[in-house]
Parts: C-alpha cells; sequence; structure tokens
C-alpha cells in the first residue's frame, strides 16, 4: 500500500500541474560575441578586455538547480560593468567548441585568450584591430542582435507543449537573412489568449540562428493562471513580440508599490504581500488586461519562490511524500505555491480543497478507485500527504515573503 500511495504522490506532482525588473531591458541592442575554442586541448576559463564596460545578459538559468550561467557555460560571471572580464566554473568548452556572450552594451573585444584551471594555453592569446584577428587567438564572431520584441529580421512562432509547468513552449526562430543573427528569449511574461494559461519564464535562452535557417527552442516556466487550461501541444499561443520580455537580473525596486492609476485595485485583504517584504500587497490586478504591470511582480515571485524551496530543502526544513525526487518535488512546490501568490495577486484564491479534489481525481486515475471508498487507512494517509504538501506550499511562500504565513493544515 505504501508503494501504491508513493506513487500516486509522484503522479500528483505531474497530473496536478494540470490546473482544475527593470522593463524591456533586452531590447538593448548591445553586441553579441561567439568565441571559439581553436587551441590544442579543451579550456574552462575565458578571459578578455572591452572597449566600453559592460556585462553579460543571457544568463541561462538551470531549470533544476536554478544556477544561471552566461551561455550556459560559465557560473562565474561579472555582475557589474566592467571592462576586464574573467569568466570561470561551469562545464568545458571543448576544442572547436563555443561560448556565445551578449552584452548589455555596444562594445568590442581588445583581445582574448583561454585558460584552463587558470593556467594559459600557449599560442592562443590574441587581439583584434578594426574587427580583424591577429596572432594566434581563439577566433570570434561578431554576431547581429535582435530582441524578440518588435520588429526585425528573425520571424519568432510559438507554440504550446500541454504542460503547466517545465517545457511550456516550443519557440521557432527563421533568420531570412545571409549572416548569423542572435536573440535572447526569457524571462519574459507569456500572455494568456483569454482561453488558455499565462506563463512566467524565469530563465535566460540565448540563441544564435544560422543564415537561411531555423532555430528551435524549447522553453521552461511557470504556470500563472490556476483556473485555466494549459496550452495544447503544438496550439499556436500568443505572438512573442506581444509577451513581456524582462531584464534577467532585474528585482522590483525596493521602492515599490502597485498604483491604482496603473491598473491595481485596492483590496485590503489580500494575502499576497510585496514580493520579498513584510509589505502587504493591498491590491490585486487584472493581469491579462495590464500583463506590463503583474509581469515584473509575477517575475519577482518566482524567483523569491524558487530561492525559498532551494534554502529550506538544503536544511533539511521540507518533507513530502515526493522528497525522493528533489527535482519533482522543487518543481511541484514552486509551481503550487506560486498558484498561491499569483491567484490571489488577480483577485481569486487557490485553496487547499482545491488542492484536496484534485489529489482525489488523481488517486482514481492512477488506481481506478474511488478514494473515499477506500479503507480508513488509505484515506488518511493520502489526507496526511496533501497536509504534508499544502503545509509546504505555505511554508515556502511564507519564506519568500510572498504570502502572510497561515495556519497549519491539518486535514482537507
Amino acid at each position: 500500500m505504501k508503494k501504491t500511495v508513493f506513487s500516486v504522490f509522484l503522479l500528483l506532482a505531474s497530473a496536478l500541474m494540470q490546473p482544475a525588473f527593470a522593463q524591456q531591458d533586452n531590447s538593448k541592442k548591445g553586441k553579441c560575441f561567439t568565441f571559439t575554442n581553436n587551441t590544442a586541448q579543451a579550456a574552462n576559463d575565458l578571459h578578455f578586455d572591452l572597449s566600453v564596460a559592460s556585462k553579460p545578459v543571457n544568463l541561462v538559468q538551470d531549470p533544476v538547480t536554478g544556477v544561471r550561467k552566461v551561455g550556459g557555460v560559465f557560473e562565474n560571471y561579472p555582475s557589474e560593468k566592467k571592462s576586464a572580464q574573467d569568466y570561470k566554473t561551469g562545464g568545458n568548452v571543448a576544442i572547436g567548441g563555443s561560448v556565445t556572450i551578449q552584452f548589455d552594451d555596444e562594445t568590442e573585444v581588445k583581445n582574448w585568450y583561454w585558460t584552463i584551471d587558470g593556467k594559459e594555453i600557449p599560442k592562443e592569446r590574441g587581439a583584434t584591430d578594426g574587427g580583424k584577428m591577429q596572432g594566434n587567438s581563439p577566433s570570434i564572431t561578431t554576431i547581429s542582435y535582435q530582441p524578440p520584441g518588435g520588429d526585425g529580421a528573425l520571424v519568432f512562432t510559438a507554440t504550446g507543449m500541454g504542460e503547466t509547468t517545465g517545457p511550456i513552449a516550443q519557440v521557432s526562430i527563421y533568420n531570412p537573412t545571409n549572416t548569423p543573427m542572435a536573440t535572447v528569449l526569457g524571462p519574459c511574461y507569456i500572455t494568456s489568449d483569454e482561453v488558455h494559461q499565462s506563463y512566467i519564464v524565469p530563465g535566460t535562452t540565448a540563441i544564435v540562428v544560422q543564415p537561411n535557417s531555423t532555430a528551435n527552442v524549447t522553453l521552461s516556466g511557470y504556470c500563472a493562471d490556476i483556473f485555466s487550461p494549459a496550452t495544447p501541444k503544438g496550439r499556436a499561443m500568443p505572438p512573442v513580440r506581444n509577451w513581456v520580455h524582462l531584464s534577467g537580473d532585474a528585482s522590483l525596486p525596493a521602492d515599490w508599490v502597485p498604483a491604482t492609476g496603473r491598473g491595481w485595485t485596492p483590496a485590503p485583504n489580500s494575502m499576497v504581500r510585496i514580493p520579498g517584504t513584510d509589505t502587504p500587497m493591498g491590491h490585486t490586478i487584472n493581469a491579462n488586461k495590464f500583463p506590463e504591470e503583474a509581469a515584473p511582480v509575477l517575475l519577482e515571485a518566482i524567483n523569491r519562490i524558487t530561492q525559498a524551496y532551494d534554502s529550506l530543502q538544503s536544511r533539511g526544513a521540507i518533507t513530502t511524500p515526493i522528497g525522493a525526487n528533489i527535482p519533482q518535488e522543487r518543481a511541484t512546490v514552486a509551481q503550487h505555491t506560486f498558484w498561491m501568490f499569483s491567484a490571489a495577486l488577480t483577485g481569486s484564491a487557490y485553496k487547499v480543497d482545491h488542492f484536496a479534489e484534485n489529489m482525489e481525481k488523481q488517486y482514481k486515475s492512477a488506481t481506478g478507485n474511488d478514494l473515499d471508498k477506500q479503507p480508513d487507512d488509505v484515506q488518511q494517509e493520502i489526507q496526511g500527504g496533501v497536509a504534508a504538501l499544502w503545509n509546504t506550499f505555505q511554508m515556502t511562500g511564507a519564506a519568500a515573503k510572498v504570502v502572510h504565513a497561515q495556519p497549519d493544515y491539518s486535514k482537507p
């Protein structure tokens, strides 16, 4: 019986995902460079000097660990604008491999070199002069950059994946030109088509699309509307130019407050906080009508929630029926906690009754039996699991400072 109940909760982790920042920073046309390792050995560090101080913006977030890496490679990177830059820690860049770095500003790479564990690789230091390489430097390519919003040569098409959490959108990007082009997707808020879910994508994905070619990218994120169905797999999503594109490293200003003139409606009894603070939100908003106002708040909330889960889990403070599968537990806790926040933010409420009812449906789907017709010990075990999960959602929301702490839930 224990095995059956545990399998039900593992199913719950995925099946229950089905529901019953400075704006437009990525529009800056900063330079994008692809560094190729043309040395005779693999490298794991990259060093270079810029003509204009800048910082990288294409931070790719691992959906499981939450670690952000520049170009999907380097974990350590400059968080502030600098001319001299060092990139360390991450995966190796193999011989012939490359890493693409998108900068926040118009700048040029003056010189660069690879190292392995901090030791310089011989005969690979180089410099540029008018965009041309000198010496035995690793090759570098300057690529035209186009933001995902607005007009440009790149053609974006997005379709649903049929999911609410994890892989939620497939984006096809066509480059009709004769030169490589780069773009950065995420973080962003994918608006609703008024039928299906809206989504928040907290990670960043940098893409280089080769001439006259198409690149396909899968975006991972979280559903922002518990009461709408997922966009079916293959179904067209709202145009990418209509998404709200956000900054990868921005957070809400310390003095941010909701303003009624920008779509916020007073709601003194709301359970949500301004994310990361002890200040009650005190307002709700129609995210479909005012997506640019809601988007940075939703992004701040999901980032706070995942950080809170990681902190609690590392301290052994989280105990759930699905704890043997940490990635699944992380996604489940983050999504349901986010639903508690997003529902209240938009004037609704995601309650334990919704969660318990869906659990019963999933139990029947997994076992073919009605839960209320099972022996008392089975019902009590399922109810105890629901209680443990719901308490974890509440604890995580309170630790993230996105919702007010609620009393423990004992039984559905």
